[in-house]
């Protein structure tokens, strides 16, 4: 498969935001320097992830959209609070709850 049609099954474009197909679920780092990034609680108490918006490896600044979570409710943008390199997110497909890990991002 050439670079470009690898790079086109990756991503695809919807409206501005940019949709990511992730393969890899962790990539080596320092766990005494990632933060665990979890499932805060809110009104709703379960969300699912619908997709993801960064993959893993990439840096990631404070306030960046990290995933889209959704329920039978809504749906809402989960963004980083802290700045650092994705390492790992979650491979869970079904329901997140309250305390549940969505990723962690190793500290710059």
């Amino acid at each position: 498969m050439s670079i470009s049609k690898r790079i086109k099954s990756l991503f695809s474009m919807k409206g501005k935001t940019k949709i990511v197909i992730n393969d890899i679920f962790e990539v080596p780092y320092n766990e005494n320097k990632a933060q665990i990034i979890s499932m805060p609680k809110t009104e709703n108490e379960s969300f699912k992830i619908k997709k993801w918006l960064c993959t893993v490896g990439d840096t990631i600044l404070e306030g960046t959209a990290i995933c889209e979570l959704e329920n039978n409710k809504n749906s809402l943008e989960f963004e980083s609070f802290i700045t650092g390199k994705l390492v790992s997110i979650t491979s869970e497909t079904g329901i997140l709850k309250t305390g549940d890990e969505i990723c962690r991002i190793e500290k710059a």
